[in-house]
């Protein structure tokens, strides 16, 4: 059902007139710089909104959202340039989606990530966290609205070629600025300080060097399934340039998930291809002769001992997993609430060994689905991964049965893939923008499904 151009018409002035007055409001009461722009923002999203096809605005949202997530400042220009562009675009898509939806109908898995809101929303009020109200927007608002948008918005049927290309676009700026940044020196901001091995991390503009590998190791694989599963030719030499910048950023994030993450999924996407598989295997073994050859030197370099034989870190991490999975037996049902976990983490009962509960407990969760289970239980895990399990298996059936365009059907598997890897191995509850990623994968997965279905009919 296609609402009519009335009803939006009439809907944008009154969100626009809202949001306006809502931010006159709260600038009356003390919070002016954020509600003064997020009075600019709903005269701009008007004037955006008549003028603009959504896909525009879609596309040109992605292009600048990952360099606002972490770097521009937390006060100031740099914050409010930050909340213009992470609060007014999602909006936007929303509405778009309620008033010019594509003739598809709905159906159960359509409706979970809905479900998960309103889980999230009654355990924030029912629970014993205190997130607010701009979290639950940013964290779980965003990327439920995106995936609405791309299943079910105005969008047109050879959107995915023009999304890789944003992604890869946006996957090589990053890594340049990396790499640029660690040559010259020029912005400091770009590496944090390991606190524990005194390795300079890269974090670039996502200020977190699990949220850029996470990117980086995205964006790696999009270009390897374009080359090797014979994606367009107009993408091709943005794929190899994204392949050599954004290996050795990658590494410069010294992130054993996400780089565990894109190797594993980029070997699957070369050997699964006849052309690649041999040239892969040997590839391998040329890399093992390398290492077995030079172990000497590289098991006794500082980076070596102090980041990737710490066994420490892992057994930190691996207890902070049984204090999540305690928490869930406690309250296995609805959790304890979204954003709750720092709260509740201390009436856990769990083996602090070999570390004291003191030390273990210093840390917050670095496993974003045992977060989830913990903070709202089997529910709510349960209304977050079901729909996205389902679309990855329709999704690699496709595959399987050699479906046309196969390299999209791919790609979006192989980042969805490097997400959840990465996902395992730190919480991207603190990270809209990584909050945001599988969402955009499994809705143009489920954009593609439904068109599969509206064809054959």
């Amino acid at each position: 059902m296609r609402h009519s151009h009335r009803l939006q018409t009439l809907l944008l002035p009154a969100m626009a007139v809202a949001l306006a007055a809502a931010a006159a409001l709260g600038a009356a009461r003390g919070g002016t710089t954020l509600l003064a722009v997020g009075a600019i923002a709903a005269v701009i999203a008007l004037a955006v909104a008549v003028a603009l096809p959504p896909e525009h605005v879609f596309l040109g949202w992605l292009v600048i959202a990952p360099f606002l997530q972490g770097t521009v400042g937390s006060t100031g220009g740099g914050h409010a340039l930050r909340v213009a562009a992470y609060s007014m675009p999602p909006l936007l898509f929303a509405l778009w989606t309620f008033t010019q939806r594509r003739a598809a109908e709905p159906t159960l898995i359509d409706a979970m990530p809905l479900l998960y809101l309103v889980v999230v929303i009654l355990s924030v009020y029912a629970g014993q966290g205190h997130p607010t109200k701009t979290q639950i927007y940013a964290i779980v608002g965003i990327g439920i609205s995106a995936y609405y948008f791309l299943a079910f918005g105005p969008l047109g049927r050879d959107l995915f070629p023009k999304l890789a290309r944003v992604l890869l676009l946006a996957g090589c700026a990053s890594a340049a600025w990396v790499l640029f940044t660690r040559a010259t020196g020029v912005d400091s901001s770009s590496y944090k300080t390991d606190s524990s091995s005194e390795a300079s991390r890269a974090v670039g503009t996502f200020g977190s060097p699990a949220a850029l590998g996470t990117f980086l190791g995205i964006a790696l694989v999009l270009a390897l399934a374009i080359l090797a599963w014979s994606g367009p030719r107009q993408l091709k030499r943005l794929s190899l340039l994204t392949i050599v910048l954004s290996i050795p950023a990658l590494a410069l994030t010294l992130t054993r998930g996400p780089l565990i993450g894109a190797g594993a999924v980029a070997l699957l996407i070369l050997v699964t291809r006849g052309r690649t598989r041999w040239g892969t295997g040997l590839g391998i073994a040329l890399a093992l002769v390398v290492i077995v050859a030079e172990w000497g030197v590289i098991s006794h370099t500082h980076l070596y001992k102090s980041r990737f034989s710490d066994t420490q870190n892992v057994q930190i991490r691996v207890a902070l997993d049984r204090v999540a999975v305690n928490l869930a037996e406690q309250k296995p049902i609805f959790g304890w609430g979204w954003g709750s976990f720092d709260d509740v983490k201390s009436y856990a009962s769990f083996n602090p060994s070999p570390f004291t509960r003191t030390d273990v407990l210093q840390f917050t969760s670095h496993n974003t689905f045992l977060t989830v289970l913990a903070e709202t239980g089997l529910v709510g895990l349960c209304a977050l991964v079901v729909p996205w399990l389902v679309l990855a298996r329709r999704t690699l059936a496709r595959v399987v049965r050699g479906a046309a365009e196969q390299w999209t059907l791919v790609a979006l598997l192989s980042m969805f893939a490097v997400w959840m890897i990465s996902a395992g191995t730190f919480d991207v509850r603190f990270f809209s923008l990584t909050s945001v990623l599988p969402w955009l994968f499994v809705g143009e997965m489920r954009r593609i499904d439904l068109d599969r279905q509206t064809s054959e009919a």
